[in-house]
Formats: structure tokens, sequence, C-alpha cells
């Protein structure tokens, strides 16, 4: 028996007795037989619990495939209690695009689905408005229809992460009902697909959302006109390319923003408003509620960019963890003069004095290759020099440097040619284990 064909009883003992992981589901693909699969299922269950799991039950549409996905929404429609108990749901549009649409939303299954939103809409609002059911409101492609559907199916659903069409389609289309605990919401966006401004602060503006991951963005563009106050708590911008302009208006948006992550697309275009140093003025003017900040970016976007363009933070400042690029600790980087770099308290003192008082951890990201005038010093010595300066509440001084220091004329050929930015901080590792647990599963 393969999994793909589990009968409804199994179904239920999967929904009703562990968290459905995108590991377990890969275990189970080459273990058929059901005796394995029960024994799978305790296993599980052990594992999670020395694992100290979140708890949510997951179904990772990418693991049993759309067919199945169909069949799993058909089970949750006969028992409603199931719905109940699905905390996630993950998905990935480029792996399930290459199925065409006919194979897997047939007529059937369209009018299966049709049929429970139609129901969910009639309880939650008294009235049917069957002219809004429209293929065309399911988006282009069938896990759009199963996504949409699970999310007016499953209440107490807390995490969405699919792909940027999906989110669209299902968080702001004519069918989502924001009545849900949905909390942590992660798009993906392919090369070249960027969030529109309108698509984003909508989606802020969701009363529940708390947790917001966007990958890969290209240019975003908040407007000063959109007037929407968010709940948002946390705001994770990977490989982003943001505008200070918009970056201020996102943080007028979202007044109890406490954490903010930005990983600066390296490939984003070259101007004032992308470097470092106005991303820090525009949080000092801006995200006075902000408690942790922290910025990756490559070289070039820290150039010409020092502690000695920044104003000190004042002392309504809430920032208690801070993560900047090494650049930022060098004098200014524009001039040629490079004797100010055999002093390696020039920088770090005079820096310690512009850090929030109440700075609890600090951290030093260098990007993966670093420039010969990039912040070249002892790390041991940074840290007692930081950790000795004015900042009784100072305790942690984090240096993530993913290999040492060389001479770009000193690298292997190939590693010359490789120029990446960090795609993780790597901060203290209990700090950013117990961040991961507060926001989304494993």
């Amino acid at each position: 028996m393969s999994v793909t064909d589990l009968p409804e009883e199994l179904w239920q003992l999967v929904f009703e007795q562990m968290t459905v992981d995108a590991k377990t589901w890969d275990t189970y693909q080459h273990r058929p037989h059901i005796a394995t699969l029960r024994a799978c299922l305790h296993a599980s269950k052990m594992f999670n619990r020395l694992a100290e799991p979140a708890l949510y039950h997951t179904i990772d549409l990418r693991m049993v495939g759309l067919s199945n996905g169909l069949k799993l929404l058909s089970t949750i429609t006969k028992k409603g209690r199931l719905g109940l108990l699905i905390r996630c749901v993950r998905t990935s549009e480029h792996r399930m695009s290459d199925v065409p649409d006919t194979e897997l939303a047939s007529k059937e299954a369209l009018n299966l689905i049709r049929g429970v939103v139609e129901k969910r809409i009639e309880v939650s609002s008294g009235c049917a408005p069957r002219s809004q059911i429209a293929a065309t409101d399911y988006g282009p492609r069938s896990p759009t229809i199963i996504v949409a559907a699970l999310l007016n199916l499953c209440p107490h659903l807390e995490v969405l992460d699919a792909h940027t069409e999906i989110c669209r389609w299902a968080l702001l289309g004519k069918l989502y009902t924001p009545s849900s605990r949905l909390c942590y919401v992660a798009t993906k966006l392919s090369d070249g697909v960027g969030l529109e401004a309108a698509e984003l602060a909508n989606m802020l503006g969701l009363p529940s959302l708390r947790s917001l991951r966007v990958d890969r963005g290209t240019a975003t563009t908040i407007s000063p006109a959109v007037d929407i106050r968010s709940n948002l708590k946390c705001l994770y911008l990977n490989h982003a390319c943001i505008r200070a302009q918009s970056l201020a208006n996102l943080l007028k948006i979202c007044t109890q923003l406490s954490t903010l992550w930005i990983n600066i697309y390296q490939y984003s275009e070259e101007n004032s408003d992308s470097l470092v140093g106005e991303i820090v003025r525009v949080v000092q003017l801006h995200g006075k509620q902000l408690s942790e900040l922290a910025v990756v970016a490559n070289w070039w976007h820290v150039y010409g960019n020092s502690w000695m363009q920044i104003q000190p933070f004042d002392d309504t400042c809430s920032m208690r963890s801070l993560a900047l690029p090494a650049g930022m600790f060098v004098p200014n980087t524009l001039t040629d003069d490079d004797s100010d770099y055999a002093d390696p308290t020039f920088a770090v003192l005079p820096f310690s004095a512009l850090l929030p008082l109440g700075l609890e951890e600090l951290g030093i990201t260098y990007e993966q290759h670093a420039d010969e005038g990039c912040f070249a010093r002892d790390d041991a010595m940074v840290v007692a020099l930081l950790q000795s300066a004015a900042h009784a509440k100072l305790c942690t001084v984090t240096i993530r440097r993913p290999q040492p220091f060389k001479r770009m004329d000193e690298l292997p050929h190939w590693q010359q040619t490789s120029m990446s930015s960090i795609d993780t901080i790597d901060f203290p590792r209990s700090y950013i284990c117990n961040e991961l647990k507060r926001i989304a599963p494993p």
C-alpha cells in the first residue's frame, strides 16, 4: 500500500496522534506498510517529546502531494473536528506548478471545495454569496485552491508558509474571513517577483498577524498614504531591497513592532537609501519601539558608512539587541588613509558611546569574504573593549564570521569570484532557538 493511498482511518490516526512534519512524511514514503506506519507514528511522538516541538499539527503539501491533499481536504470536510487540530500549512508553488491543473483540480474537486467555502461563508456571515464563487477566485493553480479551503476549514490555523502567489489569493481574496488565529506568515518570492505595496499593507492589516517573513523581495515601496495600523511584532526581510522612506512608512504602520531583521539583497542597486547607515538613522527616528534590530549586508552597502555618520541613540530608545555589519565599526571608509586601522581601539570605543544605554546584546556580522579594510581586528580585543565600556546591561557580544579573515589575493580562485551575503544571523544559539520556537514550528 502506498502512502498516497492511505485509507480514511489512517488519516484520522495521523491527525489525532502526532505532528505531521516534512521529515516524517519523507519517512512514510519509504515505509508503505500500515504496521510500519503505526510504528513511525509512535516513534515520531517519542522524538517530538525529546526535541521539545512546537505545538503545531502540520500539513506539508510538498510531501503529501496535491492529489493526496485533495483527499485530505475531503476527509477534513467530512470530519470537521480534524480541522480544529491543524496549526500549520506549508506548500511551495514552484514545486507544484509542473503538474497541469486539469489533472489535479478536477470538476468534482472544485465543486467540493466551492461547497466547503460556501458553507463556511453561510455560517460566518449568514448568507451565501455564490456570485463570488468562481474558478478565478482560487488563483491560477490547485495549491491555492487547497490552501484557501484549509484557511476556511481550520479556524485554529496559526502558521502559513507558502509561495507569495498563494498568500495573495488565500489571505487577500474574497473567500478568506480573518477570524482565525493566523499569527505567522512566511512568503517566498520568486526571482523578479515583488510584493506590491497595497498587498503588503493589506497583509499587515490582518488583525491576528504577529510575525511576517518575506523572502527574496524586490524593491518594496510603502506609500505614506496607507491608513492601516498593524499588530505585527516581528518582521523578517530576507534578501530585501527597501528604501529609507518606505522603511519609515512601514515603521509608522507597525507601531507595535519589536523585532526587525533585514538581510539586504546583495544585488540591489547601489544608492544612498539602501545603505546600512540610512537604515539605522530611520530606525532611530521612527522605530523607538524596536527592541531588536539586525542588519546583514555586503560591503558595498556599507561602503561610505560608519559610526561617525550616526547620531547617538537617545534615552527613549527601547533597543535591547543590535547587530550591524562589521564595516559600521570602522572610521569613515571613504578616506584613503588607512593609518587609523592600526589602532584597534580607534573605532570600537567611540562607537560604544553611541550605543543605546539599555543594550544587552551586540552582534557584529561579517560578509562571507571580508574586504581588506573591513574591521580586520582581533576579535577577542573587540569583545573586551565593548564589555568594558559604560554599558552595565551589555552581557553578550557575538561576532559572526564564517571564516578567518584573509586578503583577497590569498583566497583560492573559486572563492575570489564568490561574493555572497550571510543568509542567517548567528546570534547566541540559545537566543535564536528560542526565537524560532516562539514564532514558528520546527
